[in-house]
């Protein structure tokens, strides 16, 4: 039996519990009369800024006996039948209640000018996680497990140990360890209890039902103490809400995923006193436990980006509807990473839209601001939208941070920053993608019709006048853009004046060349994306998608069977030696593997289309165009896989000129009136699996969008 040690001061009841060796110093009792003690006389009412720390020096690792000085990782038993199995999970809690008790002994000694009120807190917290550590002891033995019989780990008090402030100690603990406890002892309650151990599902009750006091308590302090923290270092703007307080004040390593645990209870949190709006926004958090995240963004007119590098590299300044362009599309990228992800962005998706990417099932990275500092010590690797020089430069800061990681891209990162000067813009060029087409592919593989890039101006006039006066028409393309973005049509020799001539001219002189091919009647265009990875081109898939007038993109039929296409079109496409389709695969394998030689790793994709001339007869363009970056038809394959197989699905984009007209026809207000209607009228079912098997699912937030808005219609 323990018999607890007997103190006669604060300070030696906390420096027994920090240092002692033994479990009776860790039990110690703390003085009957502690808070009429002369180490407890701050006032309630201190200001933050007054709690001067001691000199009081954190230990490497606080004292323990030696059975306990194992440290290392145990994982949870898969099952709960047996005694043992329970035994061990009650090891686990063992040490996260002696941890916490140590680590709130450490707060007492660090912090003896914070308020009197708050140390007896402590002193009265410890008391009832000593009674939780006594109940767990007596109960795994006679479960037939002893503490220290299992390896027992040191997160808590590596990320706690430097605490600077009482605000940051219940950041932490309150806030995020103790908060994550409501959910595993919850958890582990109704599970034991399932398993017919009821005398383990009492002790777990009691712990849970003390959590919410501990928690509570906690946020009381931390709400005090942020107003305050609030007012010194954000003096001016809109007030924060707890939610945004707790995620800016909590240090790393810890995330607010730490604050998690299994299962969620949000009736234990309402119970601690925290607001809808924060459990709403902690549940759907995904911030890494400890793998060192992917950092993504979306990359707003990366072909132009690196057009402007080429003349100026600084300054290129997107249009203002460029600028609310990349912000209705940036949380797209939200659908090609996981929960392990940062993905910054210069504007939060609401917690509605979040929560139906939830539903649907996908995985939330960590939305991060572009202004907010990463917390992430580590990152697995970088990848942006696109590698324009921007992002190249904007990340090179970031190399420090890099480390080998599953599922990451540290050393090609490493490989892009360790070059003097940018690497990539060759690759980017129509120019480029060109030069490797005439060198890789064979008569079977060649581009129909025919284009080539001029660099002198003077040639491509004259080539034009002759051509033009003969009635034939072109399609005039920038070196870099995408997406339909600088495109041309030529039809006639007016269009070499006026603002079709000078735009020739300035793409000429800004970009050094113009790509030009024979403007034909395109019947349907695809995709096909590829994953260049250090060893080998993996396709991914081809699918339709749909563009308006200028080319620009409108849209993905997502469907691997490619029946959008008709009868007749697909029977082209599969028909031949070779048939297109195989065209369309041993291109994208080849300028894969041209890509790779060229420095390139990560995404891309190929444009292609079918179009018929002018005897009727159906054609295949295999190598349009070549994306070396994300693409949407990308991020359309993402989309699919949480679709229910064998549905008719088709990603679509509506632009706000078109709402306008919508909403001066039917009364819609904006963006956000048009979703509610579309949804009203198309609800999201899912099936038994959780796939979306029918109705509206908008893939951008209907709330934010101010140039366009995405959804998934699956009928």
């Amino acid at each position: 039996m323990l018999i607890p040690i007997v103190v006669s001061s604060v300070q030696e009841f906390a420096l027994s519990v920090l240092l002692g060796d033994s479990l009776e110093a860790k039990l110690a009792l703390a003085p009957a009369r502690a808070r009429e003690e002369g180490i407890l006389t701050q006032g309630v009412g201190d200001p933050l800024s007054q709690m001067r720390a001691s000199s009081f020096v954190a230990p490497r690792f606080p004292g323990r006996p030696g059975r306990l000085a194992q440290i290392g990782k145990a994982d949870f038993p898969g099952s709960l039948r047996l005694d043992s199995e329970r035994g061990r999970v009650l090891h686990f809690f063992a040490n996260h209640e002696l941890l916490a008790l140590e680590l709130m002994a450490l707060a007492l000694l660090k912090f003896p000018e914070a308020p009197a009120e708050f140390r007896a807190s402590l002193v009265r917290t410890i008391g009832e996680e000593q009674d939780h550590l006594r109940l767990y002891l007596a109960r795994m033995r006679e479960l037939g497990v002893d503490f220290g019989d299992l390896p027992v780990s040191d997160y808590f008090w590596k990320a706690m140990r430097e605490v600077r402030s009482p605000l940051e100690f219940v950041t932490q603990m309150s806030l995020t360890l103790e908060q994550a406890n409501l959910d595993f002892s919850l958890h582990y309650r109704d599970a034991v209890r399932a398993a017919g151990d009821e005398a383990t599902a009492r002790i777990l009750d009691q712990v849970y039902q003390d959590e919410i006091g501990h928690v509570k308590n906690g946020l009381a302090w931390f709400e005090r103490w942020r107003h305050e923290d609030a007012a010194a270092h954000q003096p001016t703007g809109a007030p924060e809400s707890t939610w945004d307080a707790y995620r800016r004040l909590l240090p790393p390593p810890m995330t607010p995923s730490r604050a998690k645990g299994r299962g969620f209870t949000e009736e234990g949190r309402r119970a601690a006193g925290f607001d809808e709006d924060f459990i709403r926004a902690l549940k759907l958090e995904s911030s890494s436990k400890g793998r060192p995240p992917m950092l993504r963004w979306y990359e707003p007119e990366a072909e132009r980006q690196i057009a402007h590098s080429r003349r100026a590299p600084s300054g290129f300044s997107p249009t203002a509807t460029a600028e609310r362009l990349a912000r209705d599309l940036e949380p797209l990228l939200t659908f090609v990473g996981g929960r392990h992800d940062l993905l910054r962005v210069r504007e939060l998706p609401s917690l509605e839209w979040r929560e139906s990417c939830a539903r649907a099932g996908f995985e939330l990275p960590e939305y991060v601001l572009w202004d907010a500092p990463l917390r992430e010590r580590k990152l697995a690797g970088v990848s942006p939208w696109a590698w324009t020089e921007a992002a190249w430069r904007s990340s090179l800061g970031l190399r420090e941070r890099l480390t080998p990681a599953s599922g990451g891209n540290a050393a090609y990162c490493g490989s892009l920053w360790s070059s003097p000067d940018y690497p990539l813009a060759g690759v980017f060029s129509k120019g480029w993608a060109d030069e490797q087409a005439a060198t890789l592919l064979d008569d079977s593989l060649v581009r129909d019709p025919q284009g080539r890039v001029y660099h002198d101006e003077d040639e491509l006039r004259a080539l034009l006048a002759r051509e033009l006066a003969a009635g034939r028409k072109f399609a005039a393309k920038a070196l870099y853009g995408a997406s339909g973005t600088q495109v041309q049509r030529l039809d006639s020799l007016k269009d070499l004046e006026g603002p079709r001539g000078g735009w020739l001219s300035g793409v000429i002189r800004d970009q050094g060349g113009i790509w030009l091919e024979p403007w034909v009647n395109i019947e349907a265009e695809l995709s096909i994306q590829f994953e260049v990875r250090p060893e080998r081109v993996e396709i991914l898939g081809i699918r339709q998608f749909e563009t308006g007038p200028r080319r620009e993109f409108r849209g993905t039929w997502l469907d691997p069977q490619l029946r959008a296409l008709g009868a007749e079109r697909l029977a082209f496409f599969h028909s031949g030696q070779p048939h297109p389709l195989t065209q369309l695969l041993d291109t994208a394998r080849l300028m894969g593997e041209r890509l790779r030689k060229a420095g390139y790793q990560g995404p891309a994709g190929i444009d292609s289309y079918l179009w018929r001339d002018d005897a009727g007869q159906l054609r295949f363009q295999p190598l349009s165009e070549l994306n070396p970056r994300h693409t949407m038809g990308r991020i359309a394959i993402e989309l699919e896989k949480r679709i229910k197989p064998g549905t008719s699905a088709r990603w679509r984009w509506i632009f706000r000129k078109e709402v306008s007209a919508l909403q001066r026809a039917e009364t819609v207000a904006g963006f956000a009136g048009f979703a509610r209607e579309l949804a009203a009228r198309h609800p999201v079912e899912f099936s038994p699996q959780g796939l979306i098997q029918s109705g509206v699912f908008f893939t951008n937030d209907p709330e934010c969008a101010r140039e366009v808005l995405t959804y998934l219609e699956v009928t």
